[in-house]
């Protein structure tokens, strides 16, 4: 085709003249143009012509012809009409903006557009005066106002519109670290300003980030859509000047185009292709990134980029962030963990995406008012109307590409049913459970076979097939083995995804809570891949993988997936489903480890009382549920009624589990800190050094639960004054120091416990200077992890000011004591007795 008929010739051009940099134009124009030269040389020349004289060509799909460039005849300090010109803040192909200043008969700082000089060919006016109309019938909160249109002494039409003092919606939600539901949130008046335009007759065409503009009005944030430039009329007539656009042409921004947008005849567009780019918006708000990649779009020749758009499918938005290198930093602007955000991606909000995103516009949401219902009800945790799209997606197609083969199908297995409905019955009650049979030894038998060939080759001579020798220890042969379970499982992800649950759980019970959440993640994914959002499988991945983040002090994470697994669990069994009962567990140890003990305790009693109920009182369950309410009961400082209900829990326990089970350990442990604290060491150290010699041998010295032992004999050595040993105790604090900010990290929550135990235990050892060395590093510590107001930070402000006071150091403890007591006189008033005690200590 000669480059005078190219229908494609427009769009690159006005895709060129948008990018300022010379040298990514260039890079921009080889790519599009490919092989054609010819069309390079054109569109080169014409952009050269448009930077140099501000010029314009008028466009029409048989016919391009040139039209004469001008130069600007407005600039800063201008007048037109009312309004005085102060600064240009935009330009597009076809106009400039200005900001100005309007002085009759109001004041007031308004934005004008006007046709650049030497643009006022017919189609341009046309599309100019288009926008104006488009804009001055609409009236909208979400829609740049209009105020006024008119022409300029020289012709040309300019119109006024309010001032939009915002930055692209995009921007603004990273720029704020909105988290998913925020941003949500604010795509919902996005939707009903598009909706309102459809209403009116108006197509916006162009949605795109810098087309939405956020700005903040009484101190909240509300988006603006501006720019309807492109828009196009369906039920009016919007100018008496000829808007057509010619065959061949295309119209918007790539990234967010329509496939139908994307034809070559745009002729059949409709409201739904905004709808396709809301969706596109809407993921990039939750992703980053466009659905298809923008540089392998702009790098591939223009066809192809057209069939990209028409035919590619985008991945799934929780998909897409596997993918991304830059996943930490997109998670960061989401205000969440890289992993969670993910997980929240998951289920329904791939679903309302990529509703909005069917290639197929039927399939879309049928309305913008409709896709912003279901991000509604997503965010009031109601149902959602959208549904998995591969499964849509796929069954539709496979219906109308074999549509006369279905059709006569559908009419042969109606006569066949109606004749053979029982025999067929039969036959399957015959079969299913054979094949099911054969399924789960298939399974089992690929399963053994890797065990067999990687773990428990493990214990061969080194060097022999997969051998490590035989001192190998379960431990590094399943870390051995872990690299290799992909690829022994390559088309059976439920099954790999039950290898790596129980991996993940065997990691968890070492107490390596990080490593088991690489694999309770993976298996997570692979589940929601495959299975239902609330199959019982998918549900026990969420609730370990709630558990790890538990275990590895990542609170944030841990307890609104707790929370979602035990709604969903509810939704799909039932209240008093054993699973059910355990989520109850889970949600309620995460209250706790917030410090939320009144939710906790109300958790905890609903749990115990269901687990009694359902599965009687000396099942494993509700043993479990009856620990976990008397720690509630010692927490809260009903040290009475947490030691009887322990002293209940040991005893079932006892004759249920037998004395060495793990979980009796932790009831063992717990009974003797309860002991401890009722100033009863006679009963306490004889149960917590048989717990410690029984979690040594059993779990490993570095073990959690074992650390947690150590700590509570030590205390009992030092429970009063009167018996305390220091000197036994003294070890035991600084081993489990050492070994749990090995195992766990300095900055773990149980570390933290353990250096503030440590320290205490130093100075009452008369040990000053190591003492207030290690209060020192504590507070570095929680002043970074829980910010200088925090309780416990403020808490351990106090025990630093002592240390100072105990090594001499006077200075810097009356420093920290005049902080402390101008807190507490703010807080409580000069009076309270915790600032006088302050008080005192600062007047010593």
């Amino acid at each position: 085709m000669p480059a005078d008929l190219n229908p494609h010739l427009e769009t690159l051009f006005c895709e060129a003249i948008e990018i300022s940099d010379a040298a990514e134009r260039k890079d921009f124009l080889n790519r599009a143009c490919g092989t054609d030269d010819e069309l390079r040389t054109q569109v080169t020349r014409m952009v050269a012509d448009h930077f140099r004289a501000g010029g314009f060509l008028n466009f029409q799909a048989n016919a391009i012809s040139e039209t004469m460039a001008l130069p600007n005849l407005e600039k800063a300090g201008s007048r037109i009409g009312n309004y005085k010109l102060l600064e240009q803040i935009g330009e597009g192909g076809m106009g400039s903006v200005f900001m100005a200043e309007q002085d009759k008969p109001v004041k007031r700082l308004v934005a004008l557009k006007i046709i650049k000089a030497g643009m006022d060919t017919s189609q341009v006016i046309a599309r100019f005066e288009a926008e104006r109309q488009a804009l001055a019938i609409m009236d909208h909160p979400n829609i740049a106002k209009v105020f006024e249109a008119g022409s300029t002494n020289s012709g040309r039409p300019y119109f006024v519109m309010e001032l939009v003092k915002g930055i692209p919606i995009t921007k603004y939600c990273d720029e704020k670290k909105l988290d998913l539901k925020a941003r949500l949130e604010l795509m919902i008046p996005v939707c009903q300003a598009i909706q309102h335009a459809h209403q009116k007759g108006i197509i916006h065409r162009d949605i795109k980030p810098s087309n939405v503009l956020v700005a903040r009005y009484d101190g909240r944030p509300v988006p603006k859509v501006i720019d309807f430039g492109i828009s196009k009329a369906t039920a009016q007539k919007l100018t008496e000047k000829t808007m057509f656009t010619g065959y061949g042409q295309i119209v918007g921004t790539i990234e967010y185009m329509s496939p139908e947008q994307a034809e070559p005849n745009q002729l059949d567009i409709d409201t739904r292709s905004d709808v396709y780019s809301l969706g596109v918006l809407l993921y990039e708000l939750l992703t980053g990134t466009t659905p298809l990649d923008g540089i392998k779009l702009r790098s591939a020749a223009f066809g192809e980029m057209l069939r990209m758009i028409r035919e590619e499918e985008p991945p799934r938005p929780s998909n897409r962030l596997s993918t991304v290198d830059t996943l930490p930093n997109i998670a960061a602007n989401r205000h969440v963990e890289p992993g969670k955000l993910r997980v929240l991606m998951r289920g329904e909000l791939d679903w309302i995406v990529m509703m909005a995103l069917e290639k197929n516009r039927d399939d879309r949401y049928e309305s913008a008012n409709a896709f912003a219902a279901d991000i509604q009800r997503y965010l009031a945790e109601e149902q959602v109307h959208a549904c998995p799209p591969a499964i849509r997606y796929r069954l539709s197609k496979f219906a109308k590409k074999h549509k006369a083969i279905l059709t006569t199908a559908v009419l042969l297995s109606i006569s066949l049913l109606l004749g053979t409905s029982l025999s067929l019955w039969q036959a399957v009650r015959a079969t299913k459970a054979e094949n099911q049979a054969k399924k789960a030894a298939n399974q089992a038998k690929v399963v053994l076979d890797f065990y067999q060939g990687a773990v428990l080759a493990a214990a061969r001579p080194e060097g022999l097939d997969g051998g490590m020798g035989k001192d190998v220890t379960l431990r590094q042969a399943i870390e051995a083995a872990e690299p290799m379970i992909s690829a022994a499982f390559p088309n059976q992800p439920l099954v790999e995804a039950s290898v790596r649950d129980e991996l993940g759980k065997t990691y968890c019970y070492l107490g390596e809570p990080e490593k088991a959440i690489l694999q309770h993640v993976r298996s997570l994914d692979l589940r929601k891949t495959h299975l239902e959002p609330n199959h019982l499988d998918t549900l026990t991945s969420m609730l370990n993988l709630a558990t790890d983040y538990r275990d590895a002090g990542k609170l944030d994470l841990a307890l609104p997936l707790s929370e979602e697994t035990l709604r969903l669990a509810k939704a799909k069994l039932g209240d008093d489903h054993p699973f059910t009962i355990t989520c109850m567990s889970q949600v309620g140890l995460a209250y706790r480890d917030a410090g939320r003990l009144e939710e906790a305790r109300t958790v905890h009693e609903a749990e115990l009382e269901i687990a009694n109920a359902k599965l009687g009182l000396d099942d494993p369950i509700t043993l479990r549920s009856m620990h976990n309410l008397a720690g509630i009961y010692r927490d809260t400082h009903n040290l009475d009624q947490a030691i009887s209900l322990y002293e209940k829990v040991f005893d079932l326990g006892k004759r249920k589990l037998g004395e060495n089970h793990p979980n009796m350990l932790l009831i063992t442990n717990s009974l003797g800190s309860a002991y401890w604290e009722a100033h009863d060491p006679a009963k306490a150290l004889p149960l917590l050094k048989k717990t410690l010699e029984l979690q040594t041998a059993k779990l490993g010295r570095d073990h959690p639960n074992t650390l947690h032992t150590m700590i509570a004999l030590a205390d009992a050595y030092v429970f009063d004054d009167v018996s305390s040993d220091i000197n036994t105790a003294l070890p035991l604090y600084q081993e489990a120091f050492e070994l749990g900010k090995a195992k766990q990290g300095k900055d773990h929550p149980d570390s933290l416990d353990r250096m503030d135990n440590l320290a205490h235990a130093l100075r009452s050892a008369q040990k000053q200077d190591e003492s207030l060395a290690v209060f020192k590093e504590l507070f570095s510590l929680m002043t970074d992890k829980l910010g200088a107001e925090h309780p416990d930070t403020q808490a351990n402000k106090f025990q630093l000011a002592l240390a100072y006071r105990g090594t001499g150091n006077l200075d810097q403890a009356v420093l920290l004591f005049q902080e402390i007591y101008q807190s507490r006189k703010s807080e409580f008033g000069l009076t309270h007795n915790a600032t006088l005690g302050i008080l005192q200590n600062l007047a010593d």
